[in-house]
Protein backbone atom coordinates (compact mmCIF):
# COMPACT_ATOMS: atom_id res chain seq x y z
CA UNK A 1 0.00 0.00 0.00
CA UNK A 2 1.36 3.70 -0.65
CA UNK A 3 0.96 5.37 2.23
CA UNK A 4 2.03 8.70 1.50
CA UNK A 5 0.35 11.92 2.95
CA UNK A 6 0.29 14.28 0.48
CA UNK A 7 -2.42 15.07 -1.61
CA UNK A 8 -2.76 13.64 -5.29
CA UNK A 9 -2.50 15.58 -8.62
CA UNK A 10 -5.58 16.66 -7.83
CA UNK A 11 -7.46 14.93 -11.17
CA UNK A 12 -10.96 15.28 -11.04
CA UNK A 13 -11.81 11.89 -9.98
CA UNK A 14 -9.44 11.00 -7.39
CA UNK A 15 -9.09 10.74 -3.90
CA UNK A 16 -7.47 13.84 -1.94
CA UNK A 17 -5.42 10.39 -0.58
CA UNK A 18 -4.27 6.57 -1.73
CA UNK A 19 -4.93 5.48 1.64
CA UNK A 20 -6.00 6.39 4.98
CA UNK A 21 -4.59 5.32 8.39
CA UNK A 22 -7.32 4.49 10.54
CA UNK A 23 -7.65 5.21 14.55
CA UNK A 24 -10.05 4.88 16.76
CA UNK A 25 -8.53 7.74 19.48
CA UNK A 26 -10.99 10.42 18.72
CA UNK A 27 -13.19 10.78 22.09
CA UNK A 28 -16.49 12.94 22.28
CA UNK A 29 -16.07 15.82 24.20
CA UNK A 30 -18.92 16.62 27.13
CA UNK A 31 -20.01 14.93 30.39
CA UNK A 32 -23.03 13.39 29.08
CA UNK A 33 -24.08 9.43 28.23
CA UNK A 34 -22.74 7.88 25.15
CA UNK A 35 -23.37 5.39 23.77
CA UNK A 36 -20.72 2.85 21.01
CA UNK A 37 -21.26 2.72 17.48
CA UNK A 38 -22.95 -0.58 16.99
CA UNK A 39 -25.72 0.64 20.11
CA UNK A 40 -29.11 0.88 18.45
CA UNK A 41 -29.24 4.96 19.37
CA UNK A 42 -26.77 5.71 16.84
CA UNK A 43 -28.94 4.06 14.16
CA UNK A 44 -32.40 5.58 15.87
CA UNK A 45 -31.74 8.96 16.21
CA UNK A 46 -28.03 9.56 14.25
CA UNK A 47 -29.11 8.08 11.17
CA UNK A 48 -31.69 10.57 10.47
CA UNK A 49 -28.97 13.65 11.59
CA UNK A 50 -25.89 12.10 9.65
CA UNK A 51 -27.69 10.11 6.88
CA UNK A 52 -27.36 6.27 6.15
CA UNK A 53 -23.77 6.63 4.25
CA UNK A 54 -21.78 8.11 7.74
CA UNK A 55 -23.81 5.40 9.40
CA UNK A 56 -22.19 2.91 7.45
CA UNK A 57 -18.92 4.31 7.12
CA UNK A 58 -18.46 4.93 10.91
CA UNK A 59 -19.69 1.55 11.67
CA UNK A 60 -17.33 -0.34 8.85
CA UNK A 61 -14.33 1.58 10.53
CA UNK A 62 -15.29 1.00 13.99
CA UNK A 63 -15.58 -3.51 12.82
CA UNK A 64 -12.12 -3.22 11.00
CA UNK A 65 -10.64 -1.53 13.98
CA UNK A 66 -11.65 -3.81 16.11
CA UNK A 67 -10.70 -6.78 13.93
CA UNK A 68 -6.87 -5.12 13.38
CA UNK A 69 -7.11 -4.78 16.77
CA UNK A 70 -6.16 -1.50 16.42
CA UNK A 71 -4.76 1.75 14.09
CA UNK A 72 -5.02 -0.16 9.96
CA UNK A 73 -4.57 1.40 6.62
CA UNK A 74 -7.43 1.56 3.80
CA UNK A 75 -7.45 2.39 0.41
CA UNK A 76 -9.71 5.16 -0.56
CA UNK A 77 -11.27 3.31 -3.18
CA UNK A 78 -11.73 -0.24 -2.04
CA UNK A 79 -13.41 1.59 1.25
CA UNK A 80 -15.65 3.55 -1.35
CA UNK A 81 -16.69 0.07 -3.38
CA UNK A 82 -17.26 -1.62 0.16
CA UNK A 83 -19.95 1.03 1.27
CA UNK A 84 -21.69 0.22 -2.12
CA UNK A 85 -20.01 4.05 -3.49
CA UNK A 86 -18.68 2.96 -6.19
CA UNK A 87 -15.21 4.47 -7.11
CA UNK A 88 -16.15 8.60 -8.04
CA UNK A 89 -13.77 10.30 -5.76
CA UNK A 90 -12.76 13.80 -5.51
CA UNK A 91 -13.32 16.39 -2.87
CA UNK A 92 -17.23 16.11 -3.78
CA UNK A 93 -17.56 12.52 -3.63
CA UNK A 94 -20.00 10.23 -1.64
CA UNK A 95 -16.22 8.90 0.34
CA UNK A 96 -14.88 12.45 1.25
CA UNK A 97 -18.79 14.20 1.50
CA UNK A 98 -19.15 11.49 4.23
CA UNK A 99 -15.75 11.76 6.38
CA UNK A 100 -16.63 15.62 6.14
CA UNK A 101 -19.93 14.86 7.69
CA UNK A 102 -18.20 13.11 10.39
CA UNK A 103 -16.20 15.35 10.95
CA UNK A 104 -18.73 18.37 10.87
CA UNK A 105 -20.83 16.81 13.55
CA UNK A 106 -17.86 15.85 15.54
CA UNK A 107 -17.50 12.35 15.22
CA UNK A 108 -14.20 12.12 13.10
CA UNK A 109 -11.72 13.98 12.85
CA UNK A 110 -9.11 13.57 9.50
CA UNK A 111 -5.42 15.65 9.63
CA UNK A 112 -3.34 14.79 6.69
CA UNK A 113 -4.19 11.01 5.87
CA UNK A 114 -5.02 9.92 8.96
CA UNK A 115 -8.80 9.46 9.83
CA UNK A 116 -9.61 9.53 13.86
CA UNK A 117 -12.72 8.49 14.62
CA UNK A 118 -15.13 8.30 18.07
CA UNK A 119 -15.84 4.64 19.21
CA UNK A 120 -18.81 6.53 20.94
CA UNK A 121 -21.59 8.99 20.23
CA UNK A 122 -23.35 11.90 22.70
CA UNK A 123 -26.59 12.12 22.86
CA UNK A 124 -27.81 14.62 20.66
CA UNK A 125 -27.94 17.88 21.49
CA UNK A 126 -30.97 20.20 21.47
CA UNK A 127 -30.61 21.19 17.56
CA UNK A 128 -30.07 17.76 16.56
CA UNK A 129 -33.39 16.76 18.27
CA UNK A 130 -35.03 19.67 16.30
CA UNK A 131 -34.35 17.93 13.50
CA UNK A 132 -36.11 14.47 14.28
CA UNK A 133 -39.65 13.82 12.83
CA UNK A 134 -42.22 13.77 15.27
CA UNK A 135 -42.20 9.84 16.22
CA UNK A 136 -38.68 10.08 16.77
CA UNK A 137 -38.25 12.81 19.19
CA UNK A 138 -40.89 11.39 21.50
CA UNK A 139 -38.95 7.85 20.88
CA UNK A 140 -35.96 10.06 22.11
CA UNK A 141 -37.74 11.55 24.69
CA UNK A 142 -38.86 8.09 26.18
CA UNK A 143 -35.71 7.00 25.36
CA UNK A 144 -33.34 9.77 27.34
CA UNK A 145 -35.82 9.86 30.32
CA UNK A 146 -35.40 5.89 30.89
CA UNK A 147 -31.46 6.52 30.76
CA UNK A 148 -31.80 9.22 33.62
CA UNK A 149 -34.31 6.97 35.80
CA UNK A 150 -32.25 3.76 34.98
Amino acid sequence: MNHQSTPSNHIENSFPFTDLLIRAEFATTGSAPTYPLYHQYFEDFWLPIIGPTTVLLLRQLYRKYETEQGPYWVNCIELSRSLGLGHRAGANGPLWRSIKRSERFGLAALEANELRFALRVPILNTSQQSLLTTTLKRKHEIFTSRRVTA
